[in-house]
């Protein structure tokens, strides 16, 4: 009923006959068309003489049915992954995450709403989320949340950079036959520039010399302190020389938020100054 019966790629009918050579020789196929359960066919035997094939008992064998068991496919997902800045969300796309299925007839495609993903470990360093609503361990969505955009990805900033942490859910995606796909969505975590959160003028006399405080030019990040967050000079001063340490300072050099905090940068006015 779900399918049908060939003989050398010619379809089986009612009162077809194929021999026991043409099973040995694999010339008998089955190809499956559409719907659910199992399938299967009936048949009688007779030997060349047109006698009916008898049982091991000696019995007439009779009408018989051999049975088919359809086997539903699983779905097909594609999965890409995505990166996301630390202490920000991202928005999940087809791009990213996307599964795909066959209704049992092989050609009907499953509708998007009735591809289920179930979140079966939930990600260390953030939360997937629907329409800003967490989705826990257990809980799912479906292929049409993705489609429509609501499905996000959001970082907690728990992580360690220093161990080069980056995040993961798996997941089972299953299509409205009860078929499933397991999978893992792998996050790679971005660190966030560093923030500059001061940038005062600093006042100095002619030929003297100002030291450049935290309380002038500071910069923060989350994940780094002050010798690891790093500014590089990309224009020197026009009327004095910027110094660290008593070292000069060129085009191209670098010092660091803790050097400022310690007192390290200074600027040297020389007199070549041209307001009045």
């Amino acid at each position: 009923a779900n399918g049908t019966l060939y003989l050398d790629g010619a379809p089986l009918t009612i009162s077809g006959t194929f021999t026991q050579a043409d099973i040995n020789s694999y010339r008998v196929t089955y190809t499956h068309t559409g719907g659910l359960g199992s399938d299967g066919f009936s048949f009688t035997l007779a030997d060349g003489a047109g006698a009916a094939g008898q049982t091991g008992g000696g019995g007439a064998l009779g009408i018989v049915t051999h049975n088919i068991n359809v086997i539903t496919n699983p779905p097909s997902v594609a999965v890409n992954g995505t990166d996301v800045t630390e202490n920000s969300s991202v928005v999940l796309t087809a791009a990213n995450l996307q599964a795909t299925d066959l209704q049992t007839d092989g050609l009907t495609p499953t509708t998007a709403v009735n591809l289920t993903y179930r979140i079966d470990t939930a990600p260390q360093y953030g939360t997937v989320q629907r329409s800003g609503i967490v989705i826990p361990a257990g809980g799912t969505f479906t292929q049409a949340d993705i489609d429509s955009g609501i499905i996000t990805f959001v970082n907690n900033g728990s992580h360690t950079f220093s161990l080069a942490e980056d995040d993961s859910f798996t997941f089972t995606v299953i299509d409205d036959d009860g078929a499933t796909t397991n999978g893992t969505f792998n996050v790679d975590i971005v660190s966030a520039a560093p923030r500059l959160q001061d940038n005062n003028t600093l006042t100095v006399a002619e030929e003297a010399t100002g030291t450049i405080t935290s309380a002038l030019l500071r910069s923060t990040d989350a994940d780094d302190v002050g010798t690891a967050i790093i500014y590089t000079v990309t224009t020197a001063p026009s009327h004095g020389t910027l110094m660290l340490s008593g070292s000069a300072l060129a085009n191209g050099a670098t010092f660091t938020q803790d050097d400022i905090d310690n007192n390290r940068l200074t600027y040297v006015q020389d007199q070549s100054q041209v307001n009045p």
